[in-house]
């Protein structure tokens, strides 16, 4: 039944939640991975002096632990950033991204396993191709491609995870509060 949410995991399900972000019906759900929790991440994140921040969505297994072995390794970076792990990268969705832009994000990255790499087997080829779709989107309004990237690097490549913390430092001082404002107004005219 169209737009009434259904508990319901596909036969196929490899435990992602990229059917979830792609249902044009949002009428699957995963209770760990619901879009309720994410969106709640978002707003708590960015509660406060937004334009301060990066969204950075990481996926459990590589960008994640990259940024839990960054701590391991005492590795310092800037603060910039405020991570939004999901289960893989694929279950981002576009509602997340334009609603960490609504709020006034400085950026927002989009961080996964390598190609090749997923612990989901091809969920990031997902990712791959709606982030493009999105950044066109997003290209399409004004918004820099500085303050939408997607980054791909596994679990010990700490040194990425670190470059993408310092870029985040890049944009946030890079970015003004009257192209934010610009951003918040043009991105409510998006699907």
């Amino acid at each position: 039944m169209p737009g009434k949410w259904i508990e319901h995991i596909p036969a196929a399900c490899q435990g992602c939640g990229a059917c979830v972000a792609e249902c044009p019906q949002d009428a699957i759900t995963l209770d760990a991975l619901s879009d309720d929790a994410i969106m709640a991440q978002i707003e708590a994140a960015l509660a406060e002096e937004p334009e301060k921040k990066v969204i950075m969505f990481t996926c459990a297994y590589c960008s994640y632990w990259a940024a839990d072995n960054a701590g391991i390794f005492k590795m310092q970076y800037p603060p910039y950033a405020r991570i939004i792990r999901l289960q893989c990268s694929s279950r981002l969705s576009w509602k997340h991204v334009k609603r960490a832009f609504e709020l006034g994000a400085a950026g927002v990255f989009v961080t996964g396993c390598r190609l090749g790499d997923c612990h989901y087997i091809t969920a990031n080829y997902n990712t791959v191709r709606r982030f493009e779709n999105w950044k066109k989107r997003l290209k399409n309004i004004g918004v820099r491609e500085e303050r939408f990237q997607l980054r791909l690097f596994g679990a010990p490549d700490v040194v990425d995870l670190v470059e993408a913390m310092k870029e985040a430092e890049r944009v946030v001082k890079s970015v003004t509060k009257e192209e934010i404002e610009m951003t918040k107004q043009r991105i409510k005219q998006l699907r």
